[in-house]
């Protein structure tokens, strides 16, 4: 399709102004990238021949993503204790539907960071589940410092630049608390033996 359209009035002779404009369907028509060509004036009366000027048309994706949350995802977990609730990463997509592509980049603690999907489509809305793999989580030791992980997510052919959520992993030692911690009975000789008392 001829996309790119030139009006020189009908001139024939110099001195002349053409006009070269897009061709008001073809962004309608024409898929995401970089078109090159080039215009060429030609004339019977030019020592040096016909003039070539290059150009180019470059369109852009009108469809964009947005990802929530942006911030950092805690998870906390005691070591050795149950697995931490998963959480929810949830993608919209405005102007059409959009591709994705999702992976983990560990930092420190290795692979205990998973996700429900490494791609697909989203249409209008769509969600990645985040888990804790419970193996690689309980073999690592308790630290104040959480343990650090990074996703990745990348949205071909639209116009959101790559997103990368920083998500952490904080592993406390397991605590066991007594209540109460003192127990108190009473009996008189003789009588009833004392009640039970919980702890």
């Amino acid at each position: 399709q001829n996309w790119l359209l030139v009006n020189s009035n009908l001139a024939t002779t110099t001195p002349a102004v053409l006009t070269v404009f897009v061709s008001p369907s073809s962004p309608t028509v024409l898929t995401p990238g970089t078109y090159n060509g080039t215009v060429t004036i030609t004339s019977q009366t030019l020592p040096s021949g016909a003039i070539n000027i290059p150009y180019t048309l470059t369109v852009t994706p009108n469809v964009t993503v947005s990802v929530t949350p942006t911030g950092i995802i805690a998870f906390t977990q005691a070591q050795g204790g149950p697995v931490a609730l998963s959480k929810t990463l949830t993608l919209t997509s405005t102007g059409g539907s959009a591709n994705f592509t999702a992976q983990v980049n560990p930092v420190t603690g290795g692979n205990w960071l998973k996700l429900s999907t490494s791609s697909g489509t989203i249409n209008s809305s769509g969600t990645i589940t985040l888990s804790i793999d419970p193996t690689v989580a309980n073999s690592l030791p308790a630290n104040a410092n959480p343990y650090t992980s990074q996703v990745s997510l990348a949205f071909p052919g639209t116009a959101t630049s790559p997103v990368t959520i920083t998500v952490n992993l904080t592993v406390t030692s397991q605590t066991l608390t007594v209540t109460p911690q003192t127990l108190n009975f009473t009996y008189v000789l003789g009588g009833a033996t004392p009640a039970s008392q919980p702890i």
